[in-house]
């Protein structure tokens, strides 16, 4: 999916509420844990505006996190 029409200021409030860890997962295997101090510091609307170019999937540690997200993501992308 491209994370095209993700608000990040809302995307980020969704990911603070994650318990487990949340990665974007690229067609080329690379993963960035986007709930650390890493994405915090590049920001995250920076990581999603290079996440927008190519296809991502995003992985959560824990299920009910994944489940949330996906539901957020088919809301939002939706509208």
């Amino acid at each position: 999916m491209k994370l095209n029409a993700v608000n990040a200021d809302q995307f980020a409030s969704l990911i603070r509420s994650c318990t487990g860890k949340v990665c974007l997962l690229t067609a080329d295997g690379d993963c960035m844990v986007i709930g650390g101090s890493l994405a915090s510091r590049i920001g995250l609307a920076k990581i999603l505006s290079v996440a927008q170019q190519q296809d991502i999937a995003v992985a959560c540690e824990d299920r009910q996190d994944q489940i949330k997200i996906e539901q957020f993501l088919a809301r939002f992308c939706a509208s």
